[in-house]
């Protein structure tokens, strides 16, 4: 099912989800826009779980060691806008000096979605957070399905290491820990769509576009908020 056009959720119907359409829809904490004029879903995320995004087990960190702006994505490797905001949220990495990237899977389209999550853990395991994040941008840049197989495969080209290695770690307990572990976490943050972004304190729901994307972060430096008054 598709929430909108920047957006996609998991198979369920909005009225059996309370609380969804105030914090996913049209309502707003603060009056954002996409590049496209389209209005940008987002609301205010308990602080408790805010806090345990950076010491979630697997996610990849990407950017500055000393930032003065963190900002976390949730994806699915077969959400096609995940597919385009990897490629923007890459060149920020590599363009803004001052900017962290988290990258926390929450692969809740398809079990396809999990297994290549699971490969990713192998991958960041074996090889750290630079390696999985090319890992990261190979599995968004190559057109078709993800699954297992294409995952074994690109981790094995951008790590290194050998394929059956990475096939047999990510079946491990501790790949699938670091897995559900995040699955988890997006879940107690009401992330029932992909991507969604952590800023701020503030969710936003789908992928707004690279300008507003460098506009929020903008904004944040500048005023304290994701949106400034």
């Amino acid at each position: 099912m598709i929430l909108d056009r920047r957006s996609f959720l998991v198979g369920a119907t909005l009225a059996a989800i309370p609380g969804l359409v105030a914090a996913q829809g049209q309502n707003q904490w603060l009056k954002l826009k996409g590049d496209e004029g389209q209005p940008v879903g987002n609301a205010r995320l308990p602080v408790e779980l805010v806090s345990q995004i950076d010491a979630t087990p697997g996610r990849i960190t990407l950017g500055s060691s000393s930032p003065d702006v963190v900002l976390a994505e949730f994806y699915d490797y077969n959400c096609p806008w995940c597919r385009k905001a990897a490629q923007d949220i890459g060149a920020l990495v590599e363009t803004d000096a001052d900017l962290r990237v988290l990258l926390i899977g929450n692969p809740i389209l398809s079990p396809a979605s999990k297994d290549a999550a699971a490969v990713e853990a192998a991958v960041q395991n074996l090889a750290g957070d630079e390696v999985a994040g090319r890992f990261h941008q190979r599995m968004f840049a190559e057109a078709g399905r993800a699954d297992r197989a294409k995952a074994v495969r690109i981790g094995a080209e951008t790590s290194g290491k050998a394929a059956a290695d990475l096939d047999r770690l990510a079946a491990s307990p501790q790949a699938k820990a670091q897995v559900d572990g995040q699955l988890r976490l997006a879940a107690n943050l009401g992330f029932i769509a992909t991507p969604t972004f952590v800023l701020g304190g503030l969710g936003v729901f789908g992928y707004p576009g690279p300008r507003t994307t460098s506009q929020m972060i903008a904004a944040l430096r500048k005023c304290g908020e994701v949106g400034c008054r």
